[in-house]
């Protein structure tokens, strides 16, 4: 480079551009748009320099600068150079060489927070033998037409706050010196700023989107996406809280400062078949129902579709009321009558093992309204109450108490009859246990209706009349369950589609062709999107399951490096 140093320094003089002398190997000097400058400062239009021993740094505030003949834009030698942006920047390499800045045996650092778009048509940047650094908050976009944007013998370093803006989901190259883009081929066009990266938090789909690096203040791209593992699912939006508060993500608006996850929110379509359940409800209507507070009409059965309510993860609340003289008894579900609650209202979260089915029944069971009565052995009222045919009654006041007398002290044991299930009006009594208080002698426990005890008079109640009302059982028009099968999804990861297969419980998937993916090896299938654990095709299949392709890059070659000028 000393020896181009010597031909231009020749030229200039030739024309009397410049008048000094051939500089000595390893002495710091620049060329700035054509300004030969070898002093510690110096100044043009839109830029400023300085220097101290071989550290320097130069300004640039608004600056439009081109290289001349046989000049790059900037060309320095001998120094460790940091420019430093202000407001916005151009560089321009239009010379033989074609490179917009080209620094040799020395680091450059470009900093700021101001922008700079520089260009050549061989190199946009070139730093020989050591290493580029981009930091602060600036942008530095850099082109060249036939070669490398940005090429760093030493390697490229990006500070804290910057990423790659383009080439899209761009990287710098395995071996540090300059940029690619996501397969890996040489990036003629490059942007470095400020970025912010979005994740997105699918909530419980098998496919996640990958993070976005936008740059600050810009949009990020909508992912397209859908519940592999569960067809149940729509998409209903993206939304930066985890509860879904606040609006849905508007993409086509919606402008990044900082760092943001966002969340996926899923709805569905829930057949609710609300009603009253078995023989000896029937004359019970429904009032109505309540689905997470919203009233429907009274029906027996109610289509329910309330969108953001249904999100996957959501408490889905339900109620009803029904015409007075009943009362509320069980919640139960589907044909076989499975017990879910025994209280109002039922909440339950909308999700794969809770509700696990697209039209699935939710019975509500009422029985006609009858009078429990409690009493002590006096006949004395403890608790009177209404509870409904079907359900089981329960005394929830204090414990029936006796007073002791000369012979014995007597403890609350039972109710006289057995408490079950409502069935009509009914009548429970206190029976207490008696125990013999007599002196100069151990005491004794003894039931309270012993037959030998001619002093014990059975004070109990008369037991009532017999049933009047058969609690139901699963109705006989219900649907009977059928054999279990489940769905086999293949992922392949944008590679050829594989139809999914359906399952018997217990039995295993066959296992498809190999998918093809163009610029990929397929390398097997996996358990789990993580790619840990390889599938194996005799595992009996007892749940819907999704298999993941997985995929490896071939070798590729390093492009190749175009020699520094000489």
């Amino acid at each position: 480079m000393k020896r181009i140093m010597s031909i231009l320094t020749a030229v200039f003089m030739s024309v009397g551009l410049l008048s000094v002398d051939v500089k000595a190997e390893g002495d710091p000097f620049i060329y700035i748009g054509g300004i030969f400058c070898d002093g510690t400062e110096a100044s043009g239009e839109g830029w400023s320099f300085s220097r101290v021993g071989s550290e320097a740094t130069l300004t640039l505030s608004g600056a439009n600068i081109s290289g001349t003949a046989a000049l790059c834009g900037i060309e320095a030698y001998d120094m460790n150079l940091t420019i430093v942006l202000i407001g916005s920047n151009t560089v321009t390499g239009t010379n033989d060489y074609n490179i917009g800045i080209y620094v040799d045996e020395g680091d450059l650092t470009i900093q700021g927070d101001g922008s700079l778009n520089v260009s050549g048509d061989n190199y946009g940047i070139r730093v020989e033998e050591k290493e580029l650094t981009i930091t602060g908050n600036c942008t530095v976009t850099a082109t060249a037409n036939k070669g490398y944007a940005m090429l760093a013998n030493n390697g490229i370093t990006i500070g804290e706050g910057l990423g790659i803006i383009v080439p899209e989901n761009g990287r710098i190259h395995d071996d540090g010196q300059f940029i690619v883009n996501k397969d890996g081929d040489l990036a003629k066009e490059a942007t470095i700023g400020p970025v912010v990266t979005i994740t997105f938090d699918a909530n419980g789909a098998s496919s996640v989107p990958e993070p976005q690096t936008i740059v600050k203040g810009g949009k990020a791209t909508e992912p397209n996406l859908y519940l592999y593992d569960n067809d149940l699912y729509d998409l209903e939006g993206w939304y930066e809280t985890a509860d879904f508060s606040g609006d849905r993500v508007d993409f086509r608006t919606k402008t990044f400062d900082s760092d943001t996850t966002l969340y996926a929110a899923w709805w569905r379509f829930v057949e609710l078949q609300v009603g009253i359940w078995g023989e000896g409800y029937s004359n019970a209507p429904i009032e109505y129902i309540t689905v997470n507070g919203a009233r429907f009409p009274n029906k027996v059965a109610a289509l329910v579709y309330d969108g953001p309510s249904m999100r996957r993860g959501c408490p889905i609340s339900l109620d009803a009321v029904v015409s007075e003289g009943y009362g509320f008894v069980e919640v139960v579900k589907d044909s076989d009558g499975t017990h879910l609650s025994d209280e109002l209202p039922f909440t339950n979260k909308n999700d794969d093992t809770s509700w696990d089915y697209l039209s699935f029944e939710i019975w509500f069971m009422f029985g006609p309204l009858k009078t429990i009565t409690f009493v002590d052995e006096d006949g004395t009222v403890l608790q009177e109450s209404e509870v409904a045919a079907g359900r089981t009654p329960e005394y929830t006041g204090d414990t029936p108490t006796k007073e002791a007398d000369k012979d014995y002290t007597y403890t609350f044991d039972t109710w006289d009859p057995e408490i079950t299930t409502v069935t009509d009006d009914a009548t429970y009594t206190a029976v207490y246990k008696k125990k013999s208080s007599g002196s100069g002698s151990s005491s004794s426990t003894t039931t309270t209706t012993p037959a030998s005890d001619s002093t014990w008079t059975d004070t109990s109640s008369t037991a009532p009349a017999a049933n009047t009302y058969t609690p139901p059982v699963t109705p006989s028009y219900r649907p009977q369950p059928t054999t279990t099968a489940y769905t086999v999804w293949f992922e392949t990861d944008g590679g050829t589609e594989i139809a999914y297969q359906t399952v018997a419980a217990g039995t295993t998937a066959a296992k498809p062709l190999n998918p093809e993916k163009e610029g990929y090896v397929f390398g097997g299938w996996y358990k789990d999107a993580e790619l840990t654990e390889e599938f194996d095709f005799l595992t009996p299949i007892n749940a819907n399951t999704t298999v993941y392709a997985k995929w490896t890059e071939p070798e590729e070659e390093p492009a190749e490096i175009i020699p520094k000028p000489t």
